[in-house]
């Protein structure tokens, strides 16, 4: 007889944060892609600027080459955080690219940027007639990922 999963209880913050990091995954992909664009415009046009440490002393603006590497920096800082967000997310997409039903659920509810409910999710992914087996994978992929980003056990 097969083992009956049992339902992993997750505080409501903690599921509003992992729904909101898997959901949100396309976008950080799209906003790194982005600073990345931006990163190698800045660059380009840094080797325009002649670098003046003696301007330097007048703050923000007065020398374009440092403000240019102040840029760079931040937009790399911006990256390294969104690319934790994305490797983490990827980690839970491998962790369930075996199971057709799991991977269907997950692109349905948080990566195709549509707004479905529940309901609307078993029905395309075709577990409308099988409600247990709909929220068990759901409870699964949930605290899967919430240990993948640390904040479950």
């Amino acid at each position: 007889m097969a083992e009956s999963y049992k339902r992993v209880e997750i505080p409501h913050h903690v599921l509003k944060y992992i729904n909101t990091e898997l959901s949100m995954y396309r976008v950080y992909k799209a906003a790194i892609e982005e600073m990345e664009k931006d990163i190698a415009d800045l660059k380009a046009q840094s080797k325009n600027y002649s670098f003046n440490p003696s301007v330097s002393s007048s703050g923000f603006g007065s020398n374009p080459a440092q403000d240019a590497a102040i840029r760079i920096s931040v937009l790399e800082e911006k990256i390294k955080a969104k690319k934790w967000r994305t490797d983490k997310v990827e980690k839970v997409l491998q962790l369930f690219s075996g199971n057709d039903d799991a991977m269907n659920i997950i692109r349905q509810k948080y990566l195709s940027g549509a707004d479905f409910n529940n309901e609307q999710i078993m029905a395309a992914v075709g577990l409308a007639s099988n409600r247990n087996r709909y929220y068990e994978l759901l409870n699964r992929i949930q605290y899967s990922a919430g240990v993948i980003f640390g904040v479950m056990p």
